[in-house]
């Protein structure tokens, strides 16, 4: 089985989540395609305090974002990871 997650811009928090729940209920062994390809082609979302719609979801993931994600993944005990880009 191939699991494959979008990392979202700003939600490292959830990844972890879901990272967890994988390995806890599927198992540890499980691939699992991390996958930074979110390509917004417009603002997505609801306006921001300042006015800005959808900031957050409207860019793609930061490095440092898919770093972190891949970091949680593995801190949950998952090891076959296959990260794209």
């Amino acid at each position: 089985m191939l699991v494959r997650h979008l990392v979202m811009p700003g939600q490292e928090d959830e990844a972890a989540a879901i990272f967890e729940w994988i390995a806890s209920e599927l198992s540890p062994d499980t691939y699992v395609n991390v996958m930074g390809q979110y390509r917004p082609d417009c603002h997505v979302g609801e306006p921001d305090s300042a006015g800005r719609r959808g900031s957050r979801r409207s860019r793609a993931a930061h490095v440092a974002e898919m770093s972190r994600a891949l970091a949680e993944a593995r801190r949950a005990g998952l090891w076959r990871l296959d990260p794209s880009p």
